[in-house]
């Protein structure tokens, strides 16, 4: 049963061996010639299960992998909610999101699209899911761009929990927080720019 139609891949929910899964595949882009987008889609796919592999390893929440094809990811079905559909205090699950995108980054993992609604809550854990953008990458920008899209989904309030967290569990915090005001401040400058045109 096909439950996502992204942009990237079509999700799909299955049992296989009764085991509960989740089957991403990822989906032709005609616009591309075949045999380069036969090639972008098969190294995204690798990337994105190494990944999966190498953050379970690190101990972080993620979904279990259990299969990979030529452009699929199979992984173990977590019956939870997103962050992004909680209603009422989200404080706790933003403190512990924290410290989880501080282990992706400690590990060289940026995530590239780290948002309330990539994060599952089930029976009060965190899981991160949804991989497709992100990479293996010792880059300060990266991991600033992380936080810099948690920053514009959640309040204020918020992102002060989920940032001092960050802090507690990030070993390059300072480098990575100085990106953020920079990205900031450039965004902000091309935001002035683009008015005066």
């Amino acid at each position: 049963m096909r439950i996502s139609n992204g942009a990237e891949a079509n999700v799909y929910r299955s049992n296989i061996l009764g085991i509960d899964c989740i089957v991403k595949v990822r989906q032709k882009k005609l616009y591309r010639i075949q045999f380069l987008d036969d090639q972008i889609r098969e190294q995204r796919t690798k990337i994105e299960a190494r990944i999966l592999a190498l953050s379970h390893s690190y101990g972080i929440n993620v979904p279990p992998l259990l299969l990979v094809s030529k452009y699929g990811i199979t992984m173990g079905f977590i019956n939870g909610k997103l962050l992004s559909e909680i209603d009422g205090n989200t404080n706790v699950y933003l403190k512990d999101a924290g410290i989880l995108l501080g282990m992706l980054h400690n590990n060289n993992i940026a995530h590239g699209d780290f948002t309330p609604a990539n994060i599952m809550v089930f029976n009060k854990e965190l899981f991160i899911i949804d991989f497709g953008l992100s990479e293996i990458i010792d880059s300060v920008e990266q991991k600033a761009l992380d936080i810099l899209l948690m920053k514009r989904s959640i309040s204020q309030k918020g992102f002060g929990i989920f940032i001092s967290s960050y802090k507690k569990s990030s070993k390059a915090h300072k480098l990575i927080i100085k990106k953020l005001n920079e990205l900031e401040m450039r965004g902000r400058y091309q935001q002035r720019s683009l008015q005066n045109i």
